[in-house]
């Protein structure tokens, strides 16, 4: 059967994965479906770059079948010894090492993305087709941005915030990124000669002005930043400026101020600018969490409770509460490295230290590249110290990759043989097919969740059956159950939900699951355990209001005092 699909096809493994990712870019990556945003699979169109990320590493695999050779560099080496050190913190970090799986997945992922575009061997042009690719997303994505700020406004009734045009992207700080990427391999294609009467000159000009124009609008410092440093090394690498990109930025950027400044649409402060804002006390308070366990760090999957409880702390000490607040919802401390190193220790920066050192050396080695290669890492290189885009946006992850394996493209490959087995196609044909049924269970959750967020009512998630299902259709789910329960009396479902719920508070407490587990003890009549659930949410919380929930104890101790039955006890 392996062998029928190959012949039918009549295309190398590589094609194949240059076709997977053009459609990924093209099509795939602006699907759109109503959901109440998030990051990582609750994003709809991530799940659908896990499953082009399979068929490339797919294709990969299929690589080393047919040529029996196994094919790394510097970089990758590297890189692979850098991940397997940020494994070893899973073996002491207890029971909250499983919070961390999908982020350890995805980096893995990654890795083999990686190694799997080294086995496909692409060559130059291969890249700038796919930099094509990227080019039109950006070109889709960022007009579909303007449309959002320009057109939208005039139709409220669909409910569409148009305030920063961030697109399908959703996220501004993202979109900025991707989109001064966009307009930075439009520079680059532009400087390769294309020719006059080419539409890929036209379809650059296009990209660069609707990018520019929509990272002026978006208002996002990253972007900002990234826009400037991109444009001094772009326009140091080439020896000559090409005019008309540069006129069509400063054409993009005029219209954007006018926008701004004309429109009743959002205009941030100038003192965003110039204030580091919130990022200032939360990266503060990650390195005093560095400083308190700074070999070992606190174990994957703790920096949510750690954060909450060191919060709790200074708040108890004085501090203002408004600094505090930013803490309730907040799972990442907005920079990669200070989030490994917090939950990781020592060994997690070294192996960050590694990568760094990697990147700058294989940089150093890119020669007369190495400025083409700097400006196009840098909008994602910077973006992971100040946010974290490669879990919002699966589409930075990939162009990433795809830049890094760009950069080291003419660095010497070492080659291993291997058996030319079936094993590999096998293994191949296993990952797109598990990949795809795992992704699209997670789209059809999301779209699940979405309808019971709209409409409480609905029991869509009480009758589902998938294989797979994301955080936030469990999260409805156990508390619709919940609901249900209370109402009809079932007590193996409330101790169910208190057990889970727990769990879930260990690494990522929410103040709605201490509402609910306190109303689960209230009914099991177990007021101890109710006591103790507040205590702790006023400790975690204690600038949210209680009343209430004190108000629930007092009034199920007054109905037991005086019915007086035999307290039930939940272990």
């Amino acid at each position: 059967m392996i062998k029928t699909i190959t012949t039918m096809s009549g295309h190398t493994p590589k094609k194949w994965a240059i076709f997977a990712l053009g459609l990924y870019f093209i099509v795939l990556m602006h699907y759109f479906q109503f959901n109440h945003g998030g990051s990582g699979l609750n994003h709809p169109m991530n799940p659908l770059g896990w499953i082009i990320v399979s068929l490339v590493i797919a294709c990969g695999l299929w690589k080393i079948a047919n040529s029996g050779r196994f094919k790394f560099n510097f970089l990758s080496r590297n890189i692979a010894i850098a991940y397997v050190l940020l494994l070893i913190p899973l073996f002491y970090s207890g029971d909250t090492a499983w919070y961390s799986h999908q982020r350890l997945l995805g980096l893995f992922a990654g890795l083999a993305f990686l190694f799997a575009i080294q086995q496909l061997e692409f060559n130059r042009k291969d890249y700038f087709r796919l930099f094509n690719f990227i080019i039109v997303a950006a070109l889709i994505e960022s007009t579909l941005g303007l449309i959002q700020y320009y057109v939208l406004p005039f139709y409220p009734q669909l409910n569409i915030v148009t305030t920063r045009p961030a697109a399908l992207l959703f996220q501004p700080n993202v979109a900025a990124s991707f989109f001064v990427i966009g307009a930075a391999l439009s520079l680059v294609t532009l400087q390769r000669k294309v020719k006059s009467n080419n539409p890929l000159k036209y379809l650059c000009f296009a990209c660069t002005f609707t990018c520019t124009l929509a990272v002026v609008l978006l208002q996002s410092r990253t972007g900002f930043i990234s826009s400037i440093v991109v444009t001094i090394l772009l326009l140091s690498y080439h020896s000559s400026v090409n005019k008309k990109w540069l006129a069509i930025v400063l054409l993009g950027i005029t219209i954007g101020i006018i926008s701004i400044n004309s429109t009743d649409n959002f205009s941030r402060s100038s003192d965003v600018y110039s204030h580091p804002g919130v990022r200032a006390q939360i990266y503060s308070d990650s390195l005093e969490l560095i400083a308190k366990e700074p070999l070992l760090g606190h174990g994957y999957g703790t920096f949510i409770p750690r954060y909450l409880e060191q919060q709790a702390v200074k708040l108890a000490l004085g501090s203002s509460p408004e600094s505090y607040l930013p803490a309730y919802k907040m799972n990442h401390p907005h920079n990669e490295v200070l989030l490994w190193v917090v939950e990781g220790g020592l060994i997690s920066l070294l192996a960050i230290l590694l990568i760094f050192i990697t990147l700058c050396k294989t940089l150093y080695q890119a020669r007369r590249q190495t400025l083409l290669s700097a400006a196009l890492l840098f909008p994602l290189a910077l973006h992971t110290l100040t946010e974290f885009p490669f879990y919002q946006s699966v589409a930075t992850w990939i162009i990433f990759i795809i830049l890094c394996s760009f950069t080291q493209s003419k660095t010497k490959s070492i080659s291993l043989s291997t058996s030319k087995t079936s094993i590999y196609q096998v293994s191949a044909v296993l990952l797109v097919f598990i990949t795809s049924i795992y992704m699209l269970s997670m789209l059809t959750s999301q779209y699940r969740t979405s309808v019971a967020t709209d409409d409480p009512n609905s029991t869509i998630l009480l009758n589902s059956a998938q294989p797979f299902v994301s955080d936030s259709f469990i999260e409805q789910q156990n508390q619709q159950k919940l609901v249900i329960s209370l109402q009809r009396g079932i007590d193996s479902e409330v101790r169910y939900y208190l057990s889970w719920a727990k769990s879930m508070n260990n690494v990522a407490p929410r103040p709605n699951r201490f509402s609910n587990r306190l109303l689960a003890a209230l009914y099991l009549k177990d007021l101890k355990l109710a006591d103790e659930i507040l205590s702790q949410a006023k400790y975690l919380y204690p600038t949210l209001e209680w009343t209430k929930q004190t108000q629930w104890i007092v009034a199920r101790k007054n109905q037991i005092s005086r019915t007086n039955p035999p307290a039930v006890t939940v272990n």
